[in-house]
C-alpha cells in the first residue's frame, strides 16, 4: 500500500488543506494507474472556476468546475476546499462525487454548491481555493484509493473573487409616453441594493455608477448605452435621458465589490420628431 493510499481515507475527516501538503511532498502526480485499472494519459489541474463568486445574503449556488489535462471522457472526480487560515480545515469544502456521512466535504451534483456569505470576509477580494482531482479507475464514483484503480491526478490553488450579489428593487419607469425620439424622458422607480455580509440584509448602494440601456422593437441583438447615471443616497435611478426609438429601457449596475445586477425592464412607444 503506498502512502498517497494510506492519507486518501483521511481526506473527508482531515480536510484537503492538510492532506495537500502530505501529499505535495509525494511524487505521487506522476503515478501510473493500477494495474487493474486502465491507464490515462493525464498528470495535471489545468484550472478551477469560476473567477468569481457572487453570495447574497441567503446562501448563493455558485458553478464549480476543474479542469484537467485529461482527454475528454475520462472519469475525473474532485474535491474544492477554500482553507482557513490557521486551521486544517476549510470554510468551504465540496466534492463533486457522493459523500460518506463521515465526511466533511458536501457533495455538490454537476459542481452546483451553495456559498454562505460570511460577515468576516470583505466583498471583492481574492481568497484561495484548493482543488485536488483524481481519475475514478473504475468508474465507480467514490474515492476508495489506488487499490481500486483509482489515480491522483495533482492539485492546485487559485485566488478567486468573493463579490456580494446587488440586485434593482422597483418597477423601472420611463415616461412620458408616449415618447418623441429625441426628446428627454424620466428614468426612475428602481433602487439598487447590496449584500450587507456583516449583517445578513439588503442595503442601499448611493453613488454606484451603471448605465440606462435600450432595445429597440424588432431587435434580436445586445442592449444599447443610452446614458450613465449614479444613484442617488438612497441608491435609487433618477435621470432624464433623450428618449430613443420605440423599444425596451433597463437600468443596469455593477457597483464595486459586488456582482452586476439588471433592473426590470420598461417598453416605451416613440413616435419619430417631425420638423
Amino acid at each position: 500500500m503506498t502512502i498517497l493510499s494510506r492519507l486518501r481515507p483521511l481526506l473527508p475527516t482531515l480536510g484537503i488543506s492538510f492532506v495537500l501538503s502530505s501529499v505535495m511532498a509525494l511524487s505521487a502526480v506522476t503515478v501510473t494507474a493500477a494495474a487493474t485499472g486502465p491507464k490515462y494519459e493525464c498528470d495535471a489541474v489545468t484550472g478551477v472556476g469560476p473567477w468569481q463568486l457572487e453570495v447574497g445574503v441567503e446562501p448563493t449556488t455558485n458553478q464549480f468546475s476543474v479542469r484537467t489535462n485529461c482527454a475528454p471522457g475520462t472519469p475525473i472526480h474532485w474535491y474544492v476546499t477554500a482553507p482557513n487560515e490557521g486551521g486544517p480545515y476549510g470554510w468551504l469544502m465540496i466534492a463533486d462525487f457522493p459523500q460518506p456521512p463521515s465526511s466533511r466535504y458536501v457533495y455538490a451534483p454537476h459542481g452546483r454548491a451553495k456559498v454562505w456569505a460570511d460577515p468576516t470576509k470583505t466583498p471583492g477580494q481574492r481568497y484561495q481555493f484548493c482543488a485536488l482531482a483524481f481519475v475514478d479507475g473504475n468508474n465507480n464514483h467514490r474515492d476508495d484509493g489506488a487499490l481500486n484503480g483509482d489515480r491522483f491526478l495533482a492539485e492546485k490553488c487559485v485566488q478567486i473573487f468573493m463579490v456580494a450579489k446587488s440586485r434593482f428593487v422597483g418597477q423601472l419607469d420611463v415616461g412620458p409616453e408616449p415618447a418623441t425620439a429625441g426628446k428627454p424622458v424620466r428614468v426612475n422607480g428602481v433602487r439598487l441594493e447590496g449584500a450587507d455580509w456583516a449583517t445578513g440584509t439588503w442595503k442601499p448602494i448611493p453613488g454606484a455608477t451603471g448605465l440606462v440601456q435600450h432595445l429597440e422593437q424588432g431587435d434580436s441583438g445586445l442592449y444599447d448605452a443610452v446614458r450613465a447615471f449614479r444613484t442617488d443616497k438612497r441608491g435609487r435611478v433618477d435621470l432624464y435621458v433623450p428618449a430613443q426609438k420605440s423599444g425596451t429601457y433597463r437600468a443596469w449596475s455593477a457597483p464595486a465589490g459586488h456582482g452586476g445586477a439588471t433592473s426590470s425592464t420598461d417598453y416605451v412607444k416613440a413616435y419619430l420628431r417631425h420638423r
